[in-house]
């Protein structure tokens, strides 16, 4: 009688395996039902494992901004400073801390320098917006964009 040494199965899902008759072992010594629950197990961990990670997620809903409006953190710096010493109506330690921290993203120190000295002498934003001095003209753009961005980001605080 002619026993075969192994035998070819087609799964359900596509994939072809081979069994062996019971109690027949492979070059490995296992037995071909034994390696196809090997398989099987690793494709299990492995899910699991994906699962479990995908699981984890990316933080909290409070940290996504999901096209919000960008987030500030209140910031001390020259500019907060000066607009809390300024004492103008509205300008809290908030509101303040959050105009720095644009000022921080926007401007560079000396920038900053120069609008915080427009909180003691507001004439002088006037005569740097007024001068033919091609330094305080780039800088009057940069001034600008970063008081609208401010405006915007600020607003409520």
């Amino acid at each position: 009688m002619f026993v075969p040494e192994r035998w070819w199965i087609l799964e359900a899902d596509g994939q072809i395996a081979h069994d062996a008759p019971e109690g027949s072992a492979g070059a490995d010594g296992k037995s071909a039902s034994g390696q196809r629950e090997t398989g099987e197990m690793k494709q299990a961990v492995i899910l699991a494992a994906c699962l479990g990670l995908a699981a984890c997620g990316g933080g909290t809903a409070s940290k996504r901004s999901y096209g919000a409006a960008p987030q500030v953190r209140i910031s001390s710096g020259p500019i907060a400073d000066a607009c809390v010493a300024a004492g103008r109506q509205g300008a809290t330690r908030r509101l303040c801390g959050c105009v720095q921290g644009v000022a921080d993203r926007d401007l560079s120190v000396s920038d900053q320098r120069m609008a915080v000295s427009f909180f003691s002498d507001p004439h002088r934003a006037q005569e740097i917006r007024q001068s033919d001095n091609p330094r305080h003209e780039a800088f009057w753009q940069k001034y600008k964009a970063f008081a609208a961005r401010a405006e915007q980001v600020c607003r409520g605080q």
